[in-house]
């Protein structure tokens, strides 16, 4: 058999041609996958890497294409496919997946389903839990639903005479009758129900209103309302700002004769035993009118990190004798920082003396953080060379005596100190002498008195002139004879003799008479 030249070229050329293929290959068919909406689908794709030779490549494509995240990784050894559904994704997916090497590619595809996640609906509002006596009451239950779902309103309980639309959600009723009533509604997809549950208290019609409740707490100025929390500190300056509004129409309403607003704060005095309760001032107000009323606090500076108990009444008695009560409840929280120390007074006393005199210096500080502290205090006066030191310990608990240090000690200003301002320095250091405290008083010191200054002795001496007198005549020497001086009897010494003798016969009668009665 003779082959044509044809023959031969087409023979060369092919057995001239390389055989390209991959020498990483996929093993068996890739199996139907599935995976829920909102779940992570992870996939490790089977390969033969006997035979690779070179780098693994790994590729992908998704057809539709998902709104999902997804991802190929490779890590030189494997091919590993991430998809995460969203709840927009359900449906059917090819996914085609190409591995090879440098010598070629092989590709292969899957069916992956993503089945459909019913999400529960989701009720958004809130219900109204008041309503006055034989007035209409009126919620409208808000919901919605992820998927787009219809849904369905149901009242489960509820007073008698409550319904509910079962597409809208409108909620009405007329209260026949004061008290508390459970109420209990469902919203439903056909598939999830979601419930909300509330109590709807019927009260009469009060005609006084708390409009605002606005509290300023060392200068800052918040308004709050009803189950609101007022932030402080230990010692705080609180001022609770209250207004009250009269709901008696301006035409034909009644006055209020008296209104007033009690303040309660539970449990937050003497160590957690007693309440801060405070009563506003008295006063009259019109309808339709409004007034602000004011009651101030004291945070103690000794109390707990802790959340109080706020009680705010409001009592008002028109001018028919009708009396109407308000009460709203608030929270204070007591927030005390890390590591605090506070001073909480220096003084010297008294403030002025008089050129010299004893002066007492005295202070106290008190833990105010949630640290146990070691505490440098140090009151200094360079100008009257005064130093006083002490290193104490204060903990945070406020209601021990150690968590406060009063200090006091006298002084002695001399004379020699002279008039004058003088200043005290307080310095108090803690967590390590990293902060620092100082305060300051002062003395006044006034002037000593002048001395008395003595008579000047170098002035001239006063020379007093006399004048003489003439002489008289001489009269003519007489012969002196002895003087007799004559003497009165009752002057004599024999006369007091006599005296004296008759005093003495006095008593001694007086004696035996007094002897003689008592022996009778």
């Amino acid at each position: 058999m003779k082959l044509t030249k044809r023959c031969l070229l087409a023979s060369f050329i092919i057995i001239s041609l390389p055989l390209v293929f991959s020498t990483v290959s996929f093993v068996g068919e890739l199996p139907d996958q599935s995976v829920s909406e909102g779940e992570l689908f992870r996939y490790v794709l089977p390969i033969d890497r006997t035979l690779q030779n070179g780098t693994l490549s790994c590729q992908f494509t998704i057809l539709p294409v998902p709104e999902g995240p997804r991802q190929m990784n490779n890590n030189g050894t494997a091919c590993e496919f991430f998809f995460t559904p969203t709840f927009n994704d359900a449906g059917n997916y090819e996914i085609n997946f190409t591995i090879g090497d440098i010598d070629g590619t092989e590709k292969k595809s899957m069916n992956l389903e993503v089945i459909n996640v019913n999400r529960h609906p989701v009720i958004t509002s809130s219900p109204k839990t008041k309503v006055y006596l034989e007035e209409k009451y009126t919620y409208d239950v808000k919901a919605n639903d992820p998927d787009g779902d219809t849904l369905t309103f149901m009242l489960l309980a509820g007073p008698e005479g409550m319904i509910i639309n079962f597409t809208t959600g409108r909620i009405t009723w007329t209260p026949a009758s004061k008290g508390t009533f459970p109420v209990n509604i469902s919203v439903s997809d056909s598939q999830t129900t979601v419930f909300q549950n509330f109590d709807v208290v019927v009260t009469e019609r009060n005609y006084i209103e708390l409009t605002r409740l606005r509290v300023n707490v060392d200068g800052s100025l918040k308004t709050y309302n009803p189950g609101d929390t007022i932030d402080a500190k230990p010692d705080s300056n609180v001022e609770f700002r209250i207004d009250i509004t009269s709901l008696y129409p301006t035409s034909n309403g009644l006055d209020f004769d008296e209104v007033f607003a009690t303040l309660i704060i539970e449990g937050i005095l003497d160590e957690g035993f007693e309440d801060f309760e405070e009563e506003s001032d008295f006063f009259s107000l019109r309808p339709g009118r409004s007034r602000t009323l004011t009651i101030p606090f004291r945070v103690p500076f000794q109390v707990l990190d802790d959340t109080f108990d706020v009680r705010l009444i409001i009592e008002a008695e028109d001018e028919e004798g009708n009396t109407f009560v308000l009460e709203e409840e608030y929270f204070l929280r007591i927030r005390k920082p890390l590591r605090e120390i506070s001073i909480r007074n220096f003084e010297v006393f008294p403030e002025r003396i008089k050129c010299s005199g004893s002066v007492e210096v005295f202070g106290t500080i008190y833990n105010a953080g949630r640290r146990d502290e070691d505490v440098k205090v140090r009151v200094t006066s360079t100008e009257l060379e005064f130093d006083y030191q002490r290193i104490v310990e204060l903990v945070s608990d406020p209601y021990d005596k150690d968590n406060m240090f009063k200090f006091s000690t006298p002084f002695f200003i001399s004379q020699d100190a002279g008039a004058g301002r003088y200043r005290f320095d307080l310095e108090v250091l803690y967590y390590d002498d990293r902060e620092r405290l100082t305060a300051f008083a002062f003395v006044d010191v006034e002037a000593c008195p002048e001395p008395e200054q003595p008579e000047d002795e170098d002035k001239d001496p006063v020379v007093i002139i006399v004048p003489e007198e003439p002489e008289e005549p001489k009269e003519p020497d007489v012969p002196k004879e002895d003087i007799v001086f004559e003497q009165p009897f009752t002057e004599s010494p024999m006369f007091l003799a006599l005296l004296g003798g008759i005093f003495l016969l006095l008593i001694v009668l007086v004696f035996v008479l007094i002897v003689f009665l008592f022996k009778r």
